[in-house]
C-alpha cells in the first residue's frame, strides 16, 4: 500500500515538474495570459514559484540581472521534497 502511495506521490511531483517546465517554455514566447490553460498553469505553479522568487529576491535581486532563478530553485526544492516523501512512504511500508 505504501509503495503504491509512494508511486502516486512521485507521479504528482513529476506532473508539477512538467507544469513548471511548460510554464518556463511558455514564458519565452508570446502568449495570451487570459487563456484558460495559461491561467491553470499559473494556479498550479505559482504556489511553488512565488516563495522561491521571494526567497531569491532577498539574496539576489532579480532586477539587477534580469534573470529569474526561481524556477531552478523550485526544481531543486521539488526534487528534494519528492525524494524525502517517497523514501519516508517506502520505509513506512516495510521496504520495497
Amino acid at each position: 500500500m505504501m509503495n503504491t502511495l509512494a508511486e502516486i506521490v512521485s507521479i504528482v511531483f513529476r506532473g508539477l515538474e512538467l507544469a513548471l517546465f511548460i510554464r518556463i517554455i511558455i514564458s519565452w514566447i508570446p502568449h495570451d495570459p487570459f487563456h484558460p490553460f495559461i491561467q491553470l498553469l499559473q494556479r498550479v505553479t505559482d504556489p511553488i514559484l512565488l516563495p522561491c522568487r521571494n526567497l531569491l529576491d532577498r539574496v539576489i535581486p532579480s532586477g539587477s540581472m534580469g534573470i529569474d532563478f526561481s524556477p531552478l530553485l523550485a526544481f531543486f526544492a521539488l526534487d528534494i521534497t519528492k525524494s524525502i516523501l517517497v523514501k519516508l512512504l517506502i520505509s513506512m511500508g516495510g521496504g520495497v
